[in-house]
């Protein structure tokens, strides 16, 4: 998976979970679909993840797919593909904004998981 890739899919993990923070903060008891069945939801949720930026995240999504981000050292040394400084630079910043952002979906989620038991 390609960093331009990877950051593609963190801003569109990110922006989920901000409406799901949203939705659950201002719903919680209070709106039909906080645990609504699942068939309501599109495939594509992310419903947990597991690992870390050292040996790999996995992402599990409630249609079944599951995506494999490479390890933080294989996109860092991926990174170093890049002949210009800034672009090398500008790499590193996305590769460690995006194992940040990963860890704190990590967490959320696992926040979530704890809150609808």
């Amino acid at each position: 998976m390609s960093i331009p890739t990877l950051v593609r899919l963190v801003r569109a993990v990110v922006g989920a979970l901000a409406i799901l923070t949203a939705g659950v903060t201002l719903g919680v008891g209070l709106s039909p679909s906080v645990g609504a069945p699942s068939d309501t939801l599109a495939p594509s949720t992310i419903v947990s993840v597991t690992g870390g930026a050292r040996y790999g995240f996995t992402i599990h999504h409630l249609g079944g797919r599951t995506d494999r981000p490479e390890t933080k050292s294989e996109a860092m040394a991926e990174c170093g593909g890049y002949r210009i400084r800034h672009d090398r630079a500008r790499c590193y910043g996305e590769v460690s904004t995006w194992y940040a952002d990963l860890a704190d979906l990590e967490r959320t989620a696992r926040y979530y998981r704890g809150l609808t038991r």
